[in-house]
């Protein structure tokens, strides 16, 4: 009850502080499993990584994503096309409803699937003999995150290499349009020496 009339802010500096160890919400988990569920997260947020850990994190991602574009960039055409089919056979071992898109996030990810992955968290919960309509959401989503975390590398690799032609498709129209204008400009004066 004590528990209740707290703010989850007060509730996170208590067991942050050290006053409460986290199992003393654990009162809550029964009475708001809601605002537990809330709680418990910010107090594992809070306490797993300083903002200087977070910045660290985003910035050896940023350079790893970097390096692999890098990497690609420096493959064969050929070897780039083969990899790109490789990685749509990887992706259609599963189905398209049930796969990202490339670009699409999370959110935007299980929005579009939900139903799917409520289906499948439903059937798991008749298997187990439970039939919470908040937990099945929640196993949706957690099934659509671990299938969204195990496909993101090869769309992101693909994205890449799609980039990567497309980059190349424009420089070659470039060059091409270069020459072309080049070679129209020689015709041209050339017509007018004749007259």
């Amino acid at each position: 009850a004590g528990l209740g009339r707290k703010s989850d802010d007060e509730l996170v500096r208590m067991v942050l502080g050290g006053a409460q160890p986290l199992a003393a919400l654990r009162p809550l988990k029964d009475t708001d499993p809601v605002r537990y569920l809330a709680v418990t997260m910010r107090i594992k947020a809070e306490r797993g990584t300083t903002p200087e850990e977070v910045q660290a994190q985003l910035q050896a991602t940023e350079a790893a994503k970097k390096q692999e574009e890098e990497r690609i960039a420096l493959q064969s055409k050929e070897k780039r096309l083969a990899r790109g089919m490789q990685l749509k056979k990887l992706l259609a071992q599963y189905p398209e409803e049930a796969t990202p898109c490339l670009g699409e996030g999370l959110k935007d990810f299980f929005d579009r699937t939900g139903a799917v992955w409520a289906t499948a968290a439903s059937e798991a919960e008749e298997r187990e003999g439970r039939n919470q309509s908040k937990q099945i959401r929640r196993d949706g989503f957690h099934l659509a995150e671990q299938r969204y975390n195990e496909v993101k590398p090869w769309l992101e690799e693909f994205q890449a290499l799609l980039v990567l032609e497309q980059q190349e498709e424009e420089a070659a129209g470039e060059e091409a349009r270069r020459v072309q204008g080049a070679g129209a400009g020689g015709l041209a004066s050339r017509g007018r020496e004749h007259k």
